[in-house]
């Protein structure tokens, strides 16, 4: 082969390269095991059978604003690149649309002292985050929590804090017609933060527990753990005062989820200011009988500040990252399965690997090329 055509076909290999990294950078994919963290925000997608992670904060103070995808059957952890992420990363919250299939998230803090109150929306199909503008919004803030009404095809949100000052204010955004609406209900619990909410589709109620909540004692502004349990149903727009008679210790920075199947909130771990071992709780709570119960699960761990998602096809509670109740500075990465029927916890051994579609892309190029030379050898 003459010189000319090598340095031809080699030139055209190195453009070829740098287009296909240019195309695909938007879309690479790289899978490996997420940084340990507190604060961020998991849902399960139940259209595309999977787990969606986004920001929380390390040990170590960084702010995180990566988005990550967990499937329960590879126990795998895929980062996703994406161009734009929300403003908010720690102490933000999701929720997934399934009438939309996008996620939706609010607030957060994107540093110590800044708070978000923008409104954001993921959509898998495209792997990217949209800022949206509704034409009015909840103020900024943190450690508030929302659901996902799929009755009312409603996302619902409560509470949150900035700073010192607490919010009780109930919302409710329409994602199909971009609208937050001030719920402005008679009634409502203490402003909070920090607490557990779920919505159970089968009794179509909104279920809030515990956190810290402001209230005065005197003329005294304080703050308390709180043990209460609230329900709210959007149709009604009434708050009610359901604590039954007996109950958890009031906790906060533990995790609940609604397990579809068996049709029970449960809850894992937190901390409360009397006593740490609250840490390695399992309870579950039936709206339908308003009862709580000690599930005595033996879990080898203990966690504040973790997430947890409900995967109806895998039929388990999947749990990740936090902190330990002990030692707060000590942050984890791993990923805990719970299953309701055999009331057990267990580990779960992450997949790592890694994979990208430019890669792949520029290995078939090369591969072309070194045949096409050979090709061109044995015809000289």
């Amino acid at each position: 082969m003459k010189r000319g055509t090598k340095t031809l076909l080699l030139s055209l290999l190195i453009l070829i390269s740098l287009l296909s990294l240019t195309i695909f950078s938007s879309i690479r994919v790289n899978a490996a095991i997420p940084k340990a963290r507190i604060g961020h925000s998991m849902i399960y997608d139940s259209v595309n059978d999977i787990i969606i992670m986004y920001g929380g904060k390390t040990a170590a103070g960084e702010f995180l604003f990566d988005t990550w995808t967990y499937n329960c059957t590879s126990n795998k952890w895929i980062s996703l690149s994406t161009e734009n992420t929300p403003f908010g990363s720690y102490n933000t919250k999701m929720v997934y649309d399934s009438e939309s299939e996008k996620i939706v998230s609010f607030g957060g803090m994107r540093s110590k002292t800044v708070a978000s109150n923008q409104t954001w929306t993921f959509d898998y199909s495209e792997k990217e985050w949209t800022r949206v503008f509704p034409p009015t919004a909840p103020s900024a803030r943190s450690e508030h929590n929302m659901v996902y009404d799929s009755i009312s095809d409603r996302v619902i949100l409560f509470g949150g804090a900035l700073g010192s000052v607490f919010h009780n204010d109930t919302w409710s955004f329409n994602c199909n017609s971009n609208v937050w609406s001030n719920m402005k209900p008679k009634t409502y619990p203490l402003a909070t933060r920090d607490f557990n909410f779920a919505f159970d589709s089968q009794n179509n109620t909104a279920v809030m527990f515990g956190g810290i909540s402001s209230t005065v004692w005197g003329n005294v502004q304080t703050q308390v753990y709180s043990s209460d349990t609230w329900w709210y149903r959007i149709d009604s727009n009434i708050w009610e005062n359901a604590t039954p008679s007996e109950g958890p210790w009031g906790r906060a920075s533990s995790a609940w989820v609604y397990d579809s199947r068996n049709e029970v909130c449960i809850m894992f771990g937190g901390s409360t200011p009397l006593d740490d071992s609250v840490g390695d709780d399992t309870l579950w709570y039936r709206v339908s009988s308003n009862t709580w119960t000690e599930a005595n699960s033996e879990s080898i761990f203990d966690r504040v500040s973790h997430e947890m998602v409900y995967s109806p096809i895998a039929n388990r509670v999947i749990l990740f990252g936090g902190a330990s109740p002990g030692n707060t500075s000590q942050h984890y990465n791993d990923v805990w399965a719970y299953n309701y029927e055999s009331n057990s916890w267990s580990k779960l051994e992450t997949v790592a690997s890694s994979f990208s579609l430019s890669v792949f892309i520029i290995s078939l190029e090369l591969i072309a090329v070194i045949l096409l030379l050979k090709r061109k050898y044995k015809k000289k």
